[in-house]
């Protein structure tokens, strides 16, 4: 009798789950519908896209450059947290990086990723280690993006004038931090054992690195739309829009539209032409996760 009650219980909290992950997926997406609807000055919008100069192109060629850049780091990440299980070249390691998103693409919540990687080692039997690995590495890129943009938040949600102040807490708190709070890793995840004795401070390194990348194509896509961040705010618009998104859930299909609704809130501090920043948004999808897909889908076993 207690099983059922339970088993009923169980499938009552996973109806309410997938309740309210439709309707996150139906308003981000009315929502953008909403913004984009509204706005009245398209032919405006076309002119200016049509008119971008060559330091537009310049942005949009950088962006476009540092994709493989970002996904190198991913593969330099991926390859330090299996030094220990399955070692790998860089070539073996980006390979199987791309290939992920094929599967991080069809499963909620981009679960599929690591398993999908796992699927090209040299050794499939080591498949459950890797993922494992896979997820810590997630895991140590969530806890960047969150100890680097709190302040930030702070000072966005609070209407603070921005300042060398505050950029150098940010600075302080991306380094000091995980000092604090990565070690508990070690005491969450007790059999991990040496790897964090030898690793643990480069996958932050790397997962520090790619964020920094992130924010780059970020404001520099941002630029071709004609969205202008303010130099001395960007430290604050950036990363907040990375921590809204990070924490987030969502799923593949929803990912534009909560992507775009973050984006207007946060950018349209600096604009009044939301197509512009969900042009933006979108085109740094295609580049950091439509591209890699489709590369992806040309791997080999």
């Amino acid at each position: 009798m207690q099983e059922k009650v339970y088993l009923c219980s169980v499938k009552r909290k996973e109806r309410l789950i997938w309740i309210l992950k439709w309707l996150l997926l139906v308003a981000a997406y009315a929502y953008l519908a909403y913004r984009l609807a509204a706005y009245r000055d398209y032919p405006a919008l076309w002119q200016q896209l049509r008119a971008t100069d060559a330091w537009g192109w310049r942005c949009l060629a950088g962006c476009l450059l540092l994709m493989p850049l970002n996904l190198l780091l991913e593969a330099l990440k991926w390859r330090t947290l299996l030094a220990g299980i399955c070692p790998l070249s860089v070539a073996e390691a980006q390979r199987q990086v791309y290939y992920g998103f094929v599967g991080a693409f069809v499963t909620p919540y981009r679960l599929g990723d690591y398993p999908a990687r796992a699927t090209r080692l040299p050794d499939p039997n080591r498949w459950k280690e890797a993922v494992a690995m896979g997820m810590y590495g997630s895991i140590v890129l969530t806890l960047t993006i969150v100890l680097t943009g709190w302040i930030p938040a702070f000072c966005f949600f609070a209407g603070e004038a921005s300042g060398n102040l505050h950029l150098l807490s940010v600075i302080v708190l991306a380094v000091g931090l995980p000092i604090c709070l990565l070690p508990l890793l070690k005491r969450w995840f007790p059999a991990l054992g040496t790897f964090f004795k030898a690793n643990l401070w480069l996958v932050f390194l790397q997962s520090l690195a790619r964020y920094g990348v992130f924010c780059l194509q970020l404001y520099l896509v941002l630029r071709v739309f004609g969205v202008i961040i303010p130099l001395e705010e960007v430290w604050m618009a950036i990363p907040v829009y990375y921590l809204l998104v990070t924490l987030t859930p969502n799923m593949p299909a929803a990912d534009a539209g909560i992507r775009g609704c973050w984006a207007i809130m946060v950018f349209g501090r600096y604009t009044d032409c939301a197509p512009c920043i969900v042009f933006a948004v979108f085109a740094l999808w295609i580049i950091n996760t439509v591209i890699p897909l489709i590369v992806g889908t040309t791997q080999r076993g």
